[in-house]
C-alpha cells in the first residue's frame, strides 16, 4: 500500500490549525482594542485642531453602566447651538465625576466643541460651571 502523506500528517495538521486560530484571535483583539483607540486619538486631534466650541442643552442622560475610577459613563442627548451653523443633536458619552452628575438634568447648558464636518461628535469641554436652564 502506497501513502503520499508524511509520517507526521497529524502534527502538522495541528500546527496549521493552531497557528490560523491564533493568527485570527490576535487579528480580532487588533481590531476590537487597537483600531478604536486609534480612531479615537484621530478624533481627538482633529477635535483640537479644528473643532469649535458652542453652548449645548441637555436634552436626556442615561447610564451605560460603565465605570471608569469608580465615576460612571452616561450617554447624553444634547441639543448644541452653535453661533455660525445650524442647531443639531448629538449624543455623547462622558465620563461624569458625581459631583458633576448631581447637576446634570434635561435642560442643563454645557460648554462642547464639535467638528462642523462631523456632528455626530461632540465632547464636553468645560465642567463645574454647569447651570440648568429652561431652554426649550
Amino acid at each position: 500500500m502506497i501513502t503520499l502523506l508524511p509520517k507526521n500528517a497529524g502534527h502538522m495538521l495541528f500546527a496549521f490549525l493552531a497557528g490560523s486560530m491564533a493568527a485570527i484571535i490576535l487579528y480580532a483583539l487588533w481590531w476590537w482594542l487597537i483600531v478604536p483607540r486609534c480612531q479615537q486619538a484621530r478624533w481627538q486631534q482633529e477635535l483640537v485642531r479644528h473643532g469649535r466650541e458652542a453652548e449645548a442643552v441637555v436634552l436626556s442622560l442615561e447610564f451605560t453602566g460603565v465605570y471608569i475610577n469608580n465615576e460612571p459613563q452616561v450617554k447624553m442627548l444634547v441639543h448644541v447651538l452653535p453661533a455660525t451653523e445650524e442647531n443639531f443633536v448629538a449624543e455623547m458619552r462622558e465620563v461624569i465625576s458625581i459631583m458633576e452628575l448631581s447637576y446634570l438634568r434635561a435642560g442643563t447648558m454645557l460648554r462642547v466643541k464639535f467638528i462642523p464636518h462631523n456632528t455626530k461628535r461632540v465632547q464636553m469641554v468645560k465642567r463645574g460651571e454647569l447651570h440648568s436652564s429652561s431652554h426649550t
